[in-house]
């Protein structure tokens, strides 16, 4: 892996894994409080009727508009459970996506590097993190926008840390100052040496998942003690809109999944131009989206 060479020796300090830091004393000993999640409930613009009609509409979509998808894993396995696929285009019947539906846990671990930043995803926890991509930051110093670097990973990671409210780091920009090839595991490690709690990024390629995967389960103790506890997660774009499986990154899905790594399916149709301007199309169309892309793991690797 290049996360060593791209970091080099005698790199900046914060790149040091620490142990945790905490904001209590019991009997002579730190400890942190735990991290309990907020109380969540539902907002509900919509009836129960109205969101039947999207999800029947939803499952229509799949089953007689269909999902472009090239690549060949991808096809075999929705062929080997039932869809119909004609070139690359995929029709997904109800029965399948309810397969897929039913293989979904009711619960899983997101796992911070401490116990007391565990997030368990169950029942109605809401958990509030970082989010975004941006390529530029607004540099405090100058008052000036600039790309982002691998240092505003780790400094923003260190805030995050030392944030109750804030429950995971989600990569909130993009280091700019590294190659591209040696992005990914070096943001992943910048953020994990500042934060004990779950880091979530996005991975450019099978290869670059496959690295960092490698490094995390280097800081868990071997790669079982990692899938034990997921200290990382992946956000994965795979979906292009309107209803188009992105190639290299459904092959990043399907790795990570195959890892045993949390997950988040990400796909972000723009009405009115990658979807239908109207809300009720929108949602439809996203809701087939993730349908599609919920199945795919599921039947790929239960769980």
């Amino acid at each position: 892996m290049a996360f060593r060479k791209a970091l080099g020796q005698g790199s900046d300090p914060v790149f040091a894994l620490r142990e945790g830091h905490s904001h209590e004393t019991e009997g002579g000993v730190e400890r942190r409080e735990k991290v309990k999640g907020l109380p969540g409930g539902q907002y509900k613009p919509l009836s129960g009727r109205d969101i039947e009609r999207i999800h029947d509409t939803a499952l229509k979509i799949l089953e007689e508009i269909g999902i472009k998808v090239e690549l060949e894993e991808a096809l075999a396995l929705f062929k080997r459970h039932g869809a119909r696929v004609e070139g690359s285009i995929v029709r997904i019947p109800s029965k399948v996506i309810e397969k897929g539906l039913e293989l979904v846990p009711h619960r899983f671990l997101m796992a911070g590097r401490e116990e007391a930043n565990d997030l368990h995803m169950e029942d109605r926890r809401v958990y509030l993190g970082t989010g975004g991509a941006a390529l530029t930051v607004l540099d405090l110093e100058t008052g000036r926008a600039r790309p982002g670097t691998l240092q505003d990973i780790a400094r923003l990671a260190r805030l995050v840390d030392a944030l109750e409210n804030v429950h995971f780091y989600l990569r909130p920009c993009v280091p700019q100052d590294i190659p591209r090839e040696h992005m990914d595991v070096n943001q992943f490690y910048a953020a994990l040496a500042n934060t004990t709690k779950n880091v979530m990024a996005a991975a450019q390629s099978v290869e670059s998942a496959k690295d960092v995967i490698e490094m995390a389960s280097m800081i868990a103790g071997g790669e079982e003690a990692l899938q034990r506890r997921p200290f990382i997660s992946f956000v994965t774009s795979w979906m292009i809109s309107p209803l188009h499986f992105a190639t290299e990154t459904t092959r990043v899905l399907l790795e990570v999944t195959k890892r045993k790594i949390p997950v988040a399916l990400s796909s972000a149709p723009m009405a009115g131009s990658t979807s239908p301007i109207t809300l009720a199309g929108s949602l439809a169309q996203v809701h087939a989206e993730q349908l599609s892309g919920i199945a795919l793991t599921q039947l790929a690797h239960p769980g």
